[in-house]
């Protein structure tokens, strides 16, 4: 896309600071500080769930997926902010070979494009395997996923293998493994028939019990866990709820531990959203308050650029007179989302 001088200033002024204002928790500690900006991408690797939403594209389900966070305040997290561990796969993956260690794997479940799924040790009964593509411009969020698995206190081993016709080695990270079932799969849901108004009761039994894991995990000075759709969510026999899946995009650093009331009306909104296929299966509408548009992808693109310009470094008292319109600034960051940034 050719840009006129006359915006190239601009957008660029723009774009390093919505970079520099969403720095990741922890980074100084890290020597890689990359960023980059980004239009919102597809984000679910499970298809089904896009299948699910069959009124829904596919861009403007990603667009309201990162809006979500990019329109909250206590959430470190705008345009342009990578995941903690970006860009360094080499780091994490390469000086460990754990080729013996996954030699007599057995396959769990295939996920995402990014990977060759999880796996299950024979000789290591409480661990499981996931193979990750490290090699690639669309792979360099791959450390990301160990990183975060340390950050919220899990024992975990990252290396690398190579795998037959595979020109490129792949990561492995070998994580503990955790117990439960999906809901689908819990001998409660399973009783009840599609229709039955207890599977919503069930549905909105779990919503606390997640919205509470979370915000603990908050309180303790983790990272957000967003990514809590019903395929991340995992119940044991004790009706308990674990959280899996800790790779990007799903974790992000806050800047501040919201008060509890501010965080259940984002994790409010939020859920309804993720658990949509669910609640509609059961026969049961989402609140007027939680619903969202799924098909304007335009308007959601909007509210983005609106988001965005809030941040502008012009913004706020006491810098003189402003020398652009609103309207000029949605345009710019309208821009800034649509902008197709390849590396020259």
């Amino acid at each position: 896309m050719h840009l006129r001088p006359s915006w190239l200033k601009l957008v660029a002024v723009a774009s390093l600071f919505i970079v520099a204002g969403a720095i990741p928790y922890k980074r100084s500690k890290y020597s890689n500080n990359a960023s980059r900006d980004q239009s919102p991408k597809l984000v679910s690797s499970n298809a089904s769930s896009l299948e699910k939403r069959g009124d829904t594209t596919e861009q403007a389900f990603a667009n309201e997926w990162y809006n979500q966070l990019d329109c909250e305040d206590w959430i470190d997290y705008s345009r342009g902010s990578m995941c903690v561990g970006y860009g360094t796969n080499r780091k994490k993956f390469m000086r460990n070979d754990l080729t013996a260690e996954i030699a007599d794997r057995k396959s769990f479940v295939k996920i995402g494009n990014h990977n060759r799924g999880l796996f299950t040790l024979p000789k290591r009964k409480d661990s499981i395997a996931k193979i990750v593509k490290i090699e690639g411009l669309e792979s360099e969020n791959a450390a990301c996923e160990v990183q975060s698995l340390k950050d919220f206190g899990q024992k975990v081993e990252a290396g690398f293998t190579t795998l037959p016709g595979q020109p490129e080695p792949f990561g492995v990270i070998i994580m503990k493994r955790v117990s439960g079932v999906s809901i689908w799969d819990t001998p409660k849901w399973k009783k009840l028939t599609a229709t039955s108004a207890k599977r919503l009761d069930y549905i909105n039994s779990l919503k606390p019990k997640v919205s509470d894991v979370i915000y603990n995990f908050l309180l303790k000075g983790k990272p957000l866990f967003t990514d809590f759709d019903p395929s991340n969510i995992l119940i044991d026999k004790d009706e308990n709820v674990r959280l899996v899946d800790f790779g990007y995009p799903g974790i992000w650093p806050v800047k501040t531990c919201p008060k509890r009331d501010i965080f259940d009306k984002w994790f409010e909104r939020r859920w309804y959203f993720l658990w949509e296929p669910l609640y509609e299966k059961a026969g049961n509408k989402i609140p007027a308050e939680c619903q969202w548009n799924k098909n304007d992808e335009s308007s959601t693109k909007a509210s983005l650029a609106k988001s965005i310009s809030k941040k502008l470094p012009w913004k706020g008292k006491g810098r003189g007179k402003r020398d652009i319109t609103a309207r000029a600034e949605e345009t710019i960051c309208y821009k800034l989302l649509t902008w197709d940034h390849r590396p020259l």
